[in-house]
Protein backbone atom coordinates (compact mmCIF):
# COMPACT_ATOMS: atom_id res chain seq x y z
CA UNK A 1 0.00 0.00 0.00
CA UNK A 2 1.35 3.06 -1.18
CA UNK A 3 2.02 5.48 1.95
CA UNK A 4 -0.15 8.37 2.30
CA UNK A 5 1.69 12.01 2.38
CA UNK A 6 1.28 14.28 5.24
CA UNK A 7 -1.36 16.75 4.96
CA UNK A 8 0.77 19.45 5.30
CA UNK A 9 2.97 18.58 2.45
CA UNK A 10 -0.01 18.74 -0.19
CA UNK A 11 0.50 21.18 -2.99
CA UNK A 12 -2.72 22.81 -2.10
CA UNK A 13 -1.04 23.80 1.65
CA UNK A 14 2.25 24.90 -0.46
CA UNK A 15 0.21 26.96 -2.48
CA UNK A 16 -2.10 28.36 0.09
CA UNK A 17 1.44 29.54 1.87
CA UNK A 18 3.48 31.01 -1.26
CA UNK A 19 0.37 33.54 -1.60
CA UNK A 20 0.55 34.18 2.18
CA UNK A 21 4.32 34.27 1.82
CA UNK A 22 3.68 36.96 -1.64
CA UNK A 23 0.79 39.15 -0.44
CA UNK A 24 2.47 39.78 2.68
CA UNK A 25 0.28 38.43 5.25
CA UNK A 26 2.96 36.74 7.18
CA UNK A 27 4.90 39.43 7.64
CA UNK A 28 1.92 41.73 8.96
CA UNK A 29 1.05 38.53 11.51
CA UNK A 30 5.09 38.99 12.45
CA UNK A 31 4.64 42.70 13.04
CA UNK A 32 1.64 42.54 15.21
CA UNK A 33 2.78 39.77 17.42
CA UNK A 34 6.41 41.59 17.54
CA UNK A 35 4.72 44.49 19.76
CA UNK A 36 1.17 42.79 20.84
CA UNK A 37 0.71 40.26 23.25
CA UNK A 38 2.37 37.93 25.78
CA UNK A 39 6.54 38.79 25.93
CA UNK A 40 8.47 35.73 24.14
CA UNK A 41 12.16 34.83 23.26
CA UNK A 42 12.52 32.61 20.42
CA UNK A 43 16.27 31.32 19.87
CA UNK A 44 16.93 29.99 16.81
CA UNK A 45 19.86 27.29 17.31
CA UNK A 46 22.23 26.30 14.50
CA UNK A 47 25.17 24.10 13.86
CA UNK A 48 26.89 23.86 11.19
CA UNK A 49 26.58 26.07 7.80
CA UNK A 50 27.35 24.56 4.04
CA UNK A 51 28.83 26.59 0.98
CA UNK A 52 27.07 26.85 -1.90
CA UNK A 53 29.51 24.81 -3.80
CA UNK A 54 31.31 22.78 -1.35
CA UNK A 55 30.89 19.04 0.77
CA UNK A 56 30.68 18.78 4.46
CA UNK A 57 30.20 15.92 5.07
CA UNK A 58 33.01 13.89 7.13
CA UNK A 59 34.54 11.09 6.21
CA UNK A 60 31.99 10.94 3.65
CA UNK A 61 29.01 10.51 5.72
CA UNK A 62 26.95 12.92 6.91
CA UNK A 63 25.51 12.71 10.51
CA UNK A 64 23.67 16.39 10.71
CA UNK A 65 21.97 18.61 8.14
CA UNK A 66 23.88 21.59 7.86
CA UNK A 67 22.25 24.85 6.51
CA UNK A 68 22.72 26.43 3.41
CA UNK A 69 24.62 29.75 3.70
CA UNK A 70 22.52 31.16 1.75
CA UNK A 71 19.11 29.46 3.38
CA UNK A 72 20.63 31.07 6.43
CA UNK A 73 21.18 34.31 5.28
CA UNK A 74 17.51 33.80 4.06
CA UNK A 75 16.64 33.71 7.37
CA UNK A 76 17.89 37.01 8.58
CA UNK A 77 17.01 38.75 5.97
CA UNK A 78 13.09 37.80 7.08
CA UNK A 79 13.82 37.76 10.96
CA UNK A 80 12.90 41.11 12.14
CA UNK A 81 8.99 40.37 10.91
CA UNK A 82 8.82 38.48 13.32
CA UNK A 83 11.04 40.45 16.23
CA UNK A 84 13.98 42.15 17.21
CA UNK A 85 17.19 40.15 17.11
CA UNK A 86 19.18 40.30 20.37
CA UNK A 87 22.11 38.55 21.91
CA UNK A 88 21.17 35.74 24.74
CA UNK A 89 22.38 38.46 27.41
CA UNK A 90 20.75 41.52 26.11
CA UNK A 91 17.07 39.60 25.53
CA UNK A 92 17.48 37.81 28.85
CA UNK A 93 17.65 41.50 30.65
CA UNK A 94 15.28 43.15 28.16
CA UNK A 95 12.55 40.09 29.06
CA UNK A 96 12.90 41.03 32.54
CA UNK A 97 12.57 44.55 32.07
CA UNK A 98 8.70 45.58 32.78
CA UNK A 99 9.46 49.00 30.85
CA UNK A 100 10.35 47.37 27.58
CA UNK A 101 8.02 47.68 24.75
CA UNK A 102 9.11 44.70 22.02
CA UNK A 103 7.10 41.89 22.95
CA UNK A 104 9.09 39.45 20.69
CA UNK A 105 12.46 38.95 21.04
CA UNK A 106 15.01 36.43 18.48
CA UNK A 107 18.65 35.57 19.41
CA UNK A 108 20.55 33.30 16.95
CA UNK A 109 22.85 31.12 18.41
CA UNK A 110 25.35 28.97 17.32
CA UNK A 111 26.61 25.62 19.33
CA UNK A 112 30.15 23.62 19.35
CA UNK A 113 31.65 25.54 17.20
CA UNK A 114 32.63 24.62 13.76
CA UNK A 115 34.64 26.70 11.68
CA UNK A 116 31.99 27.21 9.56
CA UNK A 117 30.37 29.88 11.70
CA UNK A 118 33.24 31.86 11.70
CA UNK A 119 34.02 31.08 7.81
CA UNK A 120 30.60 31.23 5.98
CA UNK A 121 28.13 32.55 8.99
CA UNK A 122 29.97 35.33 10.04
CA UNK A 123 29.79 37.63 6.94
CA UNK A 124 26.08 36.84 7.07
CA UNK A 125 25.10 38.04 10.66
CA UNK A 126 27.58 41.25 9.61
CA UNK A 127 26.10 42.19 6.62
CA UNK A 128 22.26 42.18 8.53
CA UNK A 129 23.50 43.09 11.63
CA UNK A 130 22.47 40.63 13.23
CA UNK A 131 23.81 39.57 17.11
CA UNK A 132 24.77 36.30 17.33
CA UNK A 133 25.67 33.96 20.56
CA UNK A 134 28.38 31.34 19.98
CA UNK A 135 28.31 28.03 22.33
CA UNK A 136 31.88 26.24 21.84
CA UNK A 137 33.07 23.52 23.01
CA UNK A 138 36.43 23.84 24.41
CA UNK A 139 38.62 20.98 23.52
CA UNK A 140 38.56 21.43 19.71
CA UNK A 141 39.33 24.84 20.08
CA UNK A 142 42.60 23.90 22.74
CA UNK A 143 44.09 20.98 21.47
CA UNK A 144 42.62 20.36 18.54
CA UNK A 145 40.30 17.64 19.25
CA UNK A 146 37.35 15.83 17.28
CA UNK A 147 33.80 15.86 18.74
CA UNK A 148 33.66 12.31 19.33
CA UNK A 149 30.92 12.06 16.65
CA UNK A 150 32.61 13.68 13.87
CA UNK A 151 36.03 11.10 14.58
CA UNK A 152 33.01 8.08 14.22
CA UNK A 153 31.96 9.63 11.02
CA UNK A 154 36.07 9.84 10.01
CA UNK A 155 36.97 6.11 11.19
CA UNK A 156 34.02 4.98 9.59
CA UNK A 157 34.46 6.61 6.40
CA UNK A 158 38.06 5.80 5.81
CA UNK A 159 37.52 1.38 6.79
CA UNK A 160 36.09 -1.59 4.94
CA UNK A 161 32.95 -2.50 6.58
CA UNK A 162 32.78 -6.46 6.37
CA UNK A 163 31.41 -8.85 9.41
CA UNK A 164 34.85 -10.81 9.89
CA UNK A 165 35.72 -7.25 11.67
CA UNK A 166 32.39 -6.05 12.80
CA UNK A 167 31.72 -8.69 14.92
CA UNK A 168 34.64 -8.65 16.86
CA UNK A 169 34.03 -5.52 17.35
CA UNK A 170 30.37 -5.83 18.77
CA UNK A 171 31.71 -8.43 21.25
CA UNK A 172 33.95 -6.26 22.47
CA UNK A 173 31.79 -3.36 22.61
CA UNK A 174 29.28 -5.66 24.41
CA UNK A 175 31.67 -6.73 27.25
CA UNK A 176 32.94 -2.89 27.84
CA UNK A 177 29.55 -1.13 27.77
CA UNK A 178 26.74 -4.32 28.55
CA UNK A 179 23.14 -3.53 28.25
CA UNK A 180 23.40 -0.95 25.35
CA UNK A 181 22.02 -3.86 22.93
CA UNK A 182 25.23 -3.86 20.52
CA UNK A 183 23.63 -6.66 18.28
CA UNK A 184 20.09 -5.15 18.01
CA UNK A 185 18.84 -4.66 14.63
CA UNK A 186 22.24 -4.41 13.02
CA UNK A 187 21.86 -2.91 9.90
CA UNK A 188 23.40 -3.80 6.63
CA UNK A 189 27.40 -4.29 7.31
CA UNK A 190 28.05 -2.59 3.68
CA UNK A 191 26.12 0.60 4.40
CA UNK A 192 28.90 2.70 6.15
CA UNK A 193 25.73 5.83 7.20
CA UNK A 194 23.68 2.84 8.56
CA UNK A 195 26.20 1.53 10.34
CA UNK A 196 27.89 4.69 11.84
CA UNK A 197 24.84 6.00 12.77
CA UNK A 198 24.01 2.48 14.67
CA UNK A 199 27.20 3.10 16.53
CA UNK A 200 26.16 6.67 17.27
CA UNK A 201 22.88 5.86 18.57
CA UNK A 202 24.38 3.04 20.86
CA UNK A 203 26.97 5.98 22.08
CA UNK A 204 25.34 9.00 22.66
CA UNK A 205 23.89 7.70 26.29
CA UNK A 206 27.69 6.69 27.27
CA UNK A 207 30.29 8.53 29.66
CA UNK A 208 32.91 10.13 27.82
CA UNK A 209 35.41 7.22 28.86
CA UNK A 210 33.57 5.00 27.56
CA UNK A 211 32.83 6.57 23.95
CA UNK A 212 36.97 6.85 24.22
CA UNK A 213 37.24 3.28 24.96
CA UNK A 214 33.91 3.03 21.77
CA UNK A 215 36.18 4.54 19.58
CA UNK A 216 39.57 3.38 20.45
CA UNK A 217 38.77 -0.53 19.81
CA UNK A 218 36.90 0.69 16.40
CA UNK A 219 40.45 2.05 15.50
CA UNK A 220 41.89 -1.01 16.69
CA UNK A 221 39.45 -3.67 15.57
CA UNK A 222 39.62 -2.19 11.75
CA UNK A 223 43.12 -1.90 11.72
CA UNK A 224 43.48 1.76 11.60
CA UNK A 225 44.44 4.44 14.11
CA UNK A 226 42.17 6.83 15.62
CA UNK A 227 42.23 10.64 13.20
CA UNK A 228 45.25 13.11 13.52
CA UNK A 229 44.72 16.31 15.29
CA UNK A 230 43.88 19.19 15.08
CA UNK A 231 41.06 17.95 13.00
CA UNK A 232 41.06 18.89 10.01
CA UNK A 233 38.41 17.67 6.75
CA UNK A 234 38.74 17.93 3.19
CA UNK A 235 37.19 21.51 1.70
CA UNK A 236 35.60 21.29 -1.56
CA UNK A 237 34.73 23.90 -4.22
CA UNK A 238 35.63 26.04 -7.13
CA UNK A 239 37.60 23.30 -8.67
CA UNK A 240 40.28 22.87 -5.53
CA UNK A 241 40.57 20.51 -3.08
CA UNK A 242 42.51 21.36 0.02
CA UNK A 243 42.27 20.50 4.09
CA UNK A 244 40.72 23.20 6.64
CA UNK A 245 40.39 22.86 10.44
CA UNK A 246 37.24 21.87 11.43
CA UNK A 247 36.58 24.07 14.37
CA UNK A 248 37.26 27.80 15.29
CA UNK A 249 40.50 28.46 17.40
CA UNK A 250 41.08 31.11 19.90
CA UNK A 251 42.22 33.98 17.61
CA UNK A 252 38.77 34.11 15.69
CA UNK A 253 37.05 33.92 18.56
CA UNK A 254 39.02 36.82 19.93
CA UNK A 255 38.10 38.40 16.73
CA UNK A 256 34.22 37.63 16.51
CA UNK A 257 33.94 38.75 20.70
CA UNK A 258 35.54 42.61 19.76
CA UNK A 259 32.94 42.93 16.69
CA UNK A 260 30.32 41.73 19.30
CA UNK A 261 29.46 38.23 19.09
CA UNK A 262 28.54 37.11 22.60
CA UNK A 263 30.64 33.58 24.11
CA UNK A 264 28.53 31.22 26.12
CA UNK A 265 29.76 27.98 27.93
CA UNK A 266 29.27 24.60 26.05
CA UNK A 267 31.40 22.40 28.45
CA UNK A 268 35.06 21.12 27.19
CA UNK A 269 34.80 17.72 25.65
CA UNK A 270 30.71 17.80 25.35
CA UNK A 271 29.66 15.14 27.27
CA UNK A 272 26.06 14.16 28.25
CA UNK A 273 26.05 15.45 32.05
CA UNK A 274 23.43 13.48 33.15
CA UNK A 275 25.72 9.97 32.32
CA UNK A 276 28.76 11.44 34.11
CA UNK A 277 30.22 11.36 37.59
CA UNK A 278 29.93 14.55 39.25
CA UNK A 279 33.70 15.28 39.56
CA UNK A 280 33.66 14.98 35.13
CA UNK A 281 30.67 17.21 35.14
CA UNK A 282 32.11 19.94 37.34
CA UNK A 283 35.44 19.97 35.99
Amino acid sequence: MAQRKAWYRSWPVDLAVRLLYGCGFLHLVGLCRRWFGRKRLIILLYHRLAPADGNTAIGGLQFDDPVPVDRFESHLQILRWFGEPQSLDQAHDRLHDSHDRARTLISVTFDDGYRDNYTLGRPVWKRHGVPVTLFPAIAPIESGAWLWWDELQQIIGEVELDERRVRPLLDVLDEIAPGRAWYGELPGLSDRDLFARFLFDHMVELPLELRETVLDELARCFGTVRPQRPAAVPVTGAGRHLTDRLYIDWAELDEMVAEGVEIGGHTIRHPRLPREPIAVAES
